[in-house]
């Protein structure tokens, strides 16, 4: 008869109640197994809800009990399995306190008792933030900045800020209006974004070490800094403005730097022009004086005589230079020699001296241009003085 059979005597059934709860079990007997245990934990149930004896619906109802707890217990050992990749870090909780962090791997925690959350340490996160704001000198800029930052502690991260991502940007508009505010608009949107953008990501990291937060800023970026599309128009005008002015300044300072040595070389030009011409001048004068002085003994020695002879002479150099020859005048020959060929030589040579004292005179008028008001007077008070 099998041991959950009904029957079989009070001896039967004092057999059966010992192999059931392994009390007297032989030597050779191994340990019991798990229906056995189920059925004996059935059993006491049983007893404590005021059930007595055995019947064949309970045992069934046991056996039938112990594969849905197995399976169970095997659900909960299994969910409690959880992997850690190489860049995450895990928090370990008990009843939501924390205990520990562990890292890569394959770990177990028991379900109901311990939690955990996993956070990627090394992954780089970025927001963006942008708004309308007052510079230092009362002007609308239109600001856009992009941070990029990862988690440093874990631990602070989870539990410190409630939500981390959203004090974060707290801060970061806080630290934007705060260094915005202190500068100037030209400056904003020209020569001064690297140095608000590091002062900006300095600013945003005080705040958050501030409150333990467990962020780190890696790096921030201005990535505009314009001034508001309702006004561009006048700001472009302005700008264009600004830019003619600077194009005009460099202009005239580039002629300046052209004109003025080339000034200064035309000025010592006609210098050293002017001294060559007043030499010259001088040098004249003073040989006609001398001629004169050379002519005057004899001229009052015999006027009339020296007279003719310095008419002749002038005739002679005045006539030496002409071609035209006068012929049937009073007094004239009939028969007059006329030397063709010495006229025409001498007229080549007259028109050759002539050219070059054109061109002299001319090349010196334009060059010097040096007939003033104080040399003619000084000139005429000279004659006087003479």
């Amino acid at each position: 008869m099998a041991w959950n059979e009904p029957g079989g005597g009070d001896k039967q059934n004092k057999k059966d109640d010992d192999n059931q709860w392994g009390s007297k079990k032989g030597k050779n007997e191994g340990p019991p197994e798990l229906d056995e245990l189920f059925s004996k934990l059935a059993e006491k149930l049983k007893g404590v809800m005021g059930g007595g004896g055995e019947s064949q619906s309970s045992d069934f109802s046991v056996k039938h009990l112990a594969v849905p707890l197995i399976l169970l217990t095997c659900i909960y050992i299994a969910a409690g399995f959880f992997v850690v990749k190489p860049p995450e870090r895990a928090v370990i909780t008990k009843f939501g306190k924390y205990e520990e962090q562990v890292g890569q791997g394959l770990h177990w925690i028991p379900l109901f008792i311990k939690d955990k959350a996993i956070v990627n340490a090394e992954a780089i996160r970025s927001t963006r933030r942008s708004g309308l704001m007052l510079t230092k000198d009362i002007n609308l800029v239109s600001v856009i900045i992009e941070v990029q930052y990862r988690v440093k502690d874990v631990r602070q991260y989870l539990f410190n800020v409630r939500n981390p991502s959203l004090a974060l940007d707290e801060a970061s508009d806080s630290a934007l209006r705060q260094v915005i505010g202190h500068s100037k608009f030209d400056y904003i949107i020209s020569v001064g974004k690297e140095d608000i953008a590091k002062k900006i990501e300095n600013q945003i990291q005080e705040t958050l070490d501030g409150y333990k937060a467990g962020i780190k800023v890696t790096t921030l970026a201005l990535k505009e800094a314009i001034y508001p599309k309702d006004v561009e128009s006048s700001f472009d005008d302005v700008t264009k403005a600004k830019e003619e002015r600077e194009q005009l300044k460099h202009d005239a300072e580039a002629y300046a730097n052209k004109v003025i040595p080339e000034a200064y070389g035309l000025s010592e030009k006609i210098k050293e022009l002017a001294e060559a011409y007043k030499e010259e001048t001088i040098l004249n004068a003073e040989g006609q004086t001398l001629r004169f002085k050379q002519v005057l003994p004899e001229y009052l020695k015999a006027p009339e005589i020296t007279r003719k002879r310095i008419y002749l002479a002038t005739m002679q150099k005045v006539l030496s230079n002409t071609s035209k020859v006068l012929i049937d005048v009073p007094g004239g020959n009939n028969l007059m020699y006329l030397p063709l060929d010495k006229l025409m030589e001498s007229n080549r040579v007259s028109e050759d001296e002539s050219t070059q004292q054109q061109a002299k005179s001319s090349n010196n008028y334009n060059q010097v241009q040096v007939s003033t008001a104080d040399d003619l007077e000084r000139s005429r008070r000279d004659r006087r003085r003479r």
